[in-house]
């Protein structure tokens, strides 16, 4: 017989998944002494402060601002180990496992991998633009003009 049980439909949300944190020991028992004497659970205490956060957190950085800061990350830290001779679509492939591996939804984890490419083809066309101006000067004259008219 339990004599410290509780109503387990109490809580219950649907489409949920387990979020973990670690908080000092005497946070840790002082929370799971009182849900048990408030016979509720600890994530009924812990959502709404997580929601409330979130609703926060999501004004300041909506998904399409981090998926584009992540796609940033991802792209310039490749980059920088490229020395390494770390071919690109292996690196892709790890940046994939990475973030699925922390948690992050495979839609998301696939359009940031499309906007890392994205970068890349953006980078590498400015690269052969650049080769080709230096190859030929007169297209460099036309081309310089053409941006002093734009700006």
């Amino acid at each position: 017989m339990d004599f410290f049980k509780r109503d387990m439909k109490e809580g219950k949300v649907e489409d949920t998944k387990l979020v973990g944190a670690e908080v000092p020991t005497n946070i840790f028992y002082y929370l799971n002494l009182f849900c048990v004497v408030d016979k509720r659970s600890k994530s009924s205490i812990i959502r709404p402060l997580v929601e409330d956060w979130a609703k926060e957190a999501i004004g300041n950085f909506p998904e399409k601002k981090l998926i584009k800061l992540a796609a940033e990350i991802g792209y310039q830290n490749w980059r920088a180990q490229k020395r390494k001779k770390q071919p690109f679509p292996i690196a892709l492939k790890r940046q994939e496992k990475e973030l699925l591996k922390k948690g992050v939804s495979e839609k998301t984890v696939a359009k940031i991998l499309k906007r890392i490419e994205d970068l890349k083809n953006k980078d590498l066309s400015e690269i052969k633009i650049e080769r080709i101006i230096k190859k030929n000067k007169k297209l460099k004259q036309q081309y310089e003009k053409n941006n002093k008219v734009k700006e």
